[in-house]
């Protein structure tokens, strides 16, 4: 056919290396690409010899040629290229469960941003896709974005969208540590929400909250238990949907909790149960989670050599593929065991870096971590003052209204009197 002529008098083009060269896509199979120059050529010509409308006009006649075979992203690039706002718009609705899904990034997060603000503004959805793609490097923009995606929600009564929205809002502010609306009160209101959609109608999306909810519980909520049941109603659903990095996420958080509780054996039950899941699907951001979360379980175990072959492979991985976003984890796992394996100046170097990260970041309740856990390396230490004045310093963030943690103030106050006898 034409098609095959085509095909074949571009790639006698690539052999003789003439103004195309082939690439080869997973999904698309090979793929044909001008050359550098040839394009910025091209482009040149495009722009010095046509007019505005005409220029325009081939824009909006790629995005509509883009979207018409499935390739939305393009067609979004175009679209906004040829100042087609709503077209754009349409179509980056279109992939947001996309996103949402593959937790987003941040050149799809400049596609949002490169509408007008105000169909950002007034759209739920676009608001919720463009806090996805930001979930920890703009946790502080998140905070507003994700309240007004939940208002919005509430006046049009799209219960999908509240269901996601509270997801992120229960995440980052956990992170955030600065509430802007109380943990407990979005804890409550996810419960509620839960209980009165059956999960079969959500699934996804239920046990995206569940997980979250059991975040926000256990973090900052100061209870274990509850925080494990909803990971293990996590892990549920999303195994009976078979969404892997899901049920991977509920389980490595189960794997924390469960080690605080003391449930050392169930711990290890859950770990072998993720290990099988990523041998399958070796994905590089859920295995450093999961070394991340199992290095603190070992931690808390007092397995310190596993603990630290732990951290060492994460901190390779965040490395390897530029993780950035859970660098804090890593530094917080650090902190946790160094003290513990008598590595002092370790610990005070890694706390200071924790605490130059959070601040940077705003991530001000984990900033009250990295005070906590200097507290305890400077008693191990025997520096007792220093110990008590760390403790403080932690106490004082959990205890204000906008980041309270019930579990952390308890372990202050009973690390204060211990300093103080």
């Amino acid at each position: 056919g034409l098609g095959d002529v085509y095909k074949r008098q571009l790639l006698n083009l690539v052999q003789r290396n003439l103004f195309v060269h082939s690439i080869s896509d997973e999904k698309e199979g090979r793929l044909f690409r001008c050359h550098q120059l040839f394009r910025d050529y091209l482009t040149s010509r495009f722009n010095s010899d046509l007019k505005e409308e005409e220029r325009l006009a081939f824009l909006h006649k790629a995005g509509s040629l883009c979207e018409s075979r499935g390739r939305m992203e393009h067609a979004a690039h175009f679209y906004i290229r040829c100042g087609s706002s709503e077209n754009a718009a349409l179509v980056i609705q279109t992939i947001g469960m996309g996103l949402l899904m593959m937790g987003g990034t941040a050149d799809r997060g400049n596609l949002i941003k490169a509408l007008p603000e105000h169909y950002v503004r007034n759209n739920p959805w676009l608001l919720l896709y463009l806090s996805a793609t930001r979930r920890f490097t703009g946790v502080e923009e998140n905070a507003s974005s994700l309240q007004t995606a939940l208002a919005l929600f509430k006046q049009k009564a799209e219960l999908r969208g509240q269901i996601l929205t509270l997801a992120l809002l229960i995440e980052a502010s956990a992170y955030r540590g600065r509430d802007i609306i109380p943990m407990g009160i979005l804890v409550e209101e996810a419960e509620n929400l839960l209980h009165l959609i059956p999960f079969e109608r959500y699934p996804w999306e239920s046990a995206t909250l569940w997980l979250q909810l059991g975040f926000g519980v256990a973090l900052r909520g100061g209870d274990q238990r509850k925080g494990y049941e909803a990971f293990q109603n996590a892990y549920l659903l999303s195994r009976s949907i078979g969404n892997s990095p899901l049920q991977i996420a509920a389980l490595v958080n189960s794997i924390l909790d469960l080690s605080i509780l003391g449930e050392f054996e169930l711990s290890e039950k859950m770990s072998q149960k993720a290990i099988l899941i990523l041998e399958k699907e070796p994905y590089p951001e859920l295995r450093a989670l999961y070394l991340l979360h199992y290095s603190m379980a070992c931690t808390t175990q007092g397995k310190l050599s596993l603990a630290n072959d732990c951290v060492n492979e994460a901190k390779e991985l965040l490395q390897e593929h530029g993780l950035i976003y859970l660098y804090p984890l890593a530094l917080l796992s650090e902190l946790m065991l160094m003290p513990q394996m008598g590595d002092f100046k370790k610990g005070e170097e890694t706390g200071r870096q924790l605490l130059e990260f959070s601040k940077g970041f705003g991530l001000k309740f984990i900033k009250a971590l990295a005070f906590m856990c200097l507290g305890t390396c400077y008693y191990l230490k025997q520096d007792y003052k220093a110990a008590g004045e760390y403790f403080k310093a932690s106490c004082r963030i959990v205890f204000d209204d906008d980041s309270y943690s019930e579990n952390h103030i308890m372990f202050n106050k009973i690390f204060m009197g211990i300093v103080y006898i």
